[in-house]
């Protein structure tokens, strides 16, 4: 697998997630999907997320990077 495709699939797991800081934030997909990685990154406190879960794809990520 490679960036593109993993950052899609992350993308489509965590859609709901997204859309909703998507809508508070106005901002696109792109961005709030930028936005949920920093917080997350940096320790989130988003309680929708389910931070261990996203830790593991997040470094996936990282390392297709």
């Amino acid at each position: 697998m490679d960036y593109r495709t993993k950052k899609e699939e992350m993308m489509k797991k965590y859609e709901r997630q997204i859309a909703l800081l998507s809508e508070v934030h106005n901002v696109d997909m792109g961005v709030a999907f930028d936005m949920l990685k920093t917080n997350e990154v940096n320790h989130g406190h988003y309680d929708y997320i389910n931070h261990e879960e996203f830790a593991k794809d997040y470094e996936e990520l990282i390392k297709l990077s």
